[in-house]
């Protein structure tokens, strides 16, 4: 739950205090004491409070000095795994003597009397607290800690898990208090719902005086009715962000006599899981002023085909949300109904009309053995595409999960013919699969472009019979695939024969290649590539656990001695670490920017577009470039690195790469 975005705790340094920094780092400092006050700020800023406290409190008085300096504010957070009774007298320490240092509390109260009887020491006087994650703390307790943090003069973000089930009144009390908090601009609940006595939350609409709430960033994460939902917001007029987990039907009927509410600034709205019909999110949708909303995400699991229905959606976005950039809706459908994909095929065709194609939405359809998933989605630049140019208008993306019998096939193929309909199949992307299934799905799939696979059993080759075999030639014959992606790969005969069967490839890559001799690996594919005369291959992207300069020496000699490759040349990219602080600092900052994990890197050279996962590995990076025929291009990741070495080392490795 704890997402907020990660914050300085240390004033923000100024320019030349941050190059004083640098200097420091550049000159060789045989002890810790010669590290400057600003240094251990900025490395105590990754570091628990707790963890500080430990570290350092009783070592001498340079550091008892910087312990309770206003400049450093204390992160605390309880790991549940973590030693008790240290971490219990390390936080008690610092509530008492430096309760204004402390900048942000991470807790888990479940069973926990003295943790839960720490937080009512909590007042005004913690001056600096900013944010507030709590997890298993009882409701009637939340109350009463929630009226007085009234008094909290930066409480921005709170995050609350009850671990239990609230009664609709506690709830009703808890969102009561968190509106009166003067400060707040991020709050994110998530409890449970129990009451035997009423079915709807008994929270009443805002009055002009009530509808003053500074909260920005709204995370429900109970269920909860449109009816509901209406009350709430109606308290949040600055809201910019409203994530549910859980939009549910309580039978009640619509209110319609209120007035419409505004939120002006609100730009995401999101529901995990959507249960209830179109019409009474259309009634929402109605009920509230959505001039800025941007993104609009639903996942649909309430068995009903109207809340796919394209025209109706149509409607709804271009009358009520008219800043609407992008729209996700996904839609599941059991697999038991087979033949109800047919009969509705009229709903899937109205998403390939012009106002969608307009909107840049594209769709994919997911076939598992239990179900078939639905979603329309913003275009976004993949891995088998070179330019942003790339959609095709009617292309259909097909993802096949958990199909490993052939007994799924008679029924794959029934929903192949009918999507092929609607509109061209083109990607296609599969989990593990056994040959024989795999031969015959992609004969149903004459205009298929790029082909990506999890993993490719060939355990069953020996024994194809001679239908299988002339189908296999035949299909190499014939398919359009020019992109391949294999995931995991588990013998060399497996790329060789994705090579055989699509001959017109131009891209191929293996994301994790283990147990497999590299050099004999390479020298495969590049002997195939010139005996086959495939002169159309053009990228080659290898991601493998263990690289290093030999591996890339040893590549490089076998390619000029054997003349496997006539005109080349070779580059050798590798991330070049400045100091601890400042690459952990970037990768932080990267990631806040993305919000997302550190995923995906992108080098475009020579025409060529080598993606390679970047988390914490040193990355190599092979570029062949020829002059006319085969432009490959290999890309090698060695081990995650597991540790951070010291400065020292750091320039040595840099010096001499590993």
């Amino acid at each position: 739950m704890d997402n907020v975005k990660r914050k300085s705790s240390v004033n923000h340094l100024s320019k030349e205090t941050a190059k004083k920094l640098r200097n420091e780092f550049d000159r060789s400092i045989t002890s810790i004491e010669n590290l400057s006050n600003e240094c251990f700020y900025e490395i105590f800023d990754y570091l628990d409070g707790c963890q500080i406290y430990e570290a350092f409190s009783n070592l001498n008085y340079r550091f008892h000095q910087l312990l309770n300096s206003s400049s450093l504010l204390f992160k605390i957070k309880h790991v549940y795994s973590s030693s008790e009774e240290i971490f219990r007298n390390n936080y008690e320490q610092i509530i008492v003597h430096n309760r204004c240092q402390i900048y942000s509390i991470n807790l888990w109260t479940m069973k926990n009397i003295f943790l839960t009887m720490t937080l009512f020491i909590i007042n005004s006087s913690c001056d600096h607290l900013e944010s507030i994650v709590l997890f298993g703390i009882e409701s009637d307790i939340l109350c009463r800690l929630l009226t007085q943090y009234t008094c909290l003069p930066r409480l921005f973000s709170l995050n609350i898990d009850t671990k239990f089930s609230s009664t609709l009144d506690e709830l009703t009390n808890i969102y009561q208090s968190i509106f009166a908090l003067p400060k707040l601009k991020s709050f994110e609940l998530e409890t449970k719902i129990f009451d035997d006595s009423q079915s709807i939350l008994p929270l009443s609409i805002a009055t002009n005086q009530q509808c003053c709430s500074s909260i920005k960033r709204l995370y429900i994460h109970h269920s909860v009715s449109f009816n509901e939902l209406f009350a709430i917001i109606s308290y949040t007029p600055k809201l910019y962000r409203l994530k549910l987990s859980n939009a549910s039907d309580n039978g009640k009927q619509y209110i319609e006599n209120v007035l419409p509410i505004s939120l002006l600034n609100l730009i995401h709205f999101s529901i995990d899981r959507y249960e209830t019909s179109f019409d009474k999110f259309q009634w929402f949708i109605k009920k509230i002023f959505f001039c800025k909303l941007k993104v609009l995400y639903l996942n649909i699991e309430y068995e009903d085909m109207t809340c796919f229905d394209a025209h109706r959606w149509e409607q709804l976005i271009q009358q009520y949300l008219p800043q609407l950039k992008k729209f996700y809706l996904t839609y599941y459908e059991p697999i038991q109904y087979e033949y109800k994909i047919i009969n509705n095929s009229g709903q899937l065709n109205q998403f390939f009309s012009s106002f969608w194609i307009e909107q840049q939405s594209i769709m994919e359809i997911e076939i598992h053995n239990k179900h078939i998933k639905y979603v329309i989605r913003p275009y976004r630049k993949l891995w088998y595409e070179y330019t942003p140019s790339y959609i095709i208008n009617s292309s259909v993306q097909l993802i096949l999960r958990n199909v490993h019998s052939d007994e799924y096939v008679p029924l794959l193929k029934s929903y192949i013919d009918h999507i092929l309909t609607v509109g061209q199949i083109c990607h296609l992307e599969i989990s593990e699969i056994s040959i024989n299934t795999f031969i015959q799905i992609i004969n149903l799939l004459p205009k298929l472009d790029s082909l990506k696979i999890s993993s490719l059993s060939l355990k069953q080759s020996k024994f194809l019979s001679i239908n299988e075999t002339e189908l296999i030639n035949l299909i190499s014959n014939k398919n359009q695939i020019i992109k391949v992606n294999l995931e995991k790969i588990g013998n060399i005969d497996e790329v060789c024969f994705l090579l055989e069967l699509c001959p017109r490839m131009t891209y191929l890559k293996v994301d994790f290649i283990n147990n497999i001799n590299m050099k004999l690996f390479v020298r495969i594919i590049l002997l195939k590539i010139k005996t086959k005369c495939n002169y159309q291959l053009r990228s080659l992207c290898f991601c493998i656990q263990a690289a290093d300069d030999q591996m890339i020496k040893t590549l490089q000699t076998m390619i000029s001695f054997e003349k496997l490759l006539l005109d080349y040349t070779i580059k050798h990219f590798q991330p070049r670490w400045t100091s601890l602080v400042t690459a952990v600092q970037q990768q932080i900052v990267n990631q806040q920017e993305r919000r997302t994990p550190f995923w995906s890197s992108i080098t475009q050279t020579n025409g060529t577009i080598t993606m390679f996962n970047s988390s914490q590995r040193r990355i190599y990076t092979i570029i062949f470039c020829l002059s006319s025929t085969i432009l490959p291009t290999i890309t090698i990741n060695d081990e995650l690195i597991n540790k951070i070495h010291t400065r020292e080392h750091e320039e040595n490795d840099v010096r001499h790469p590993a």
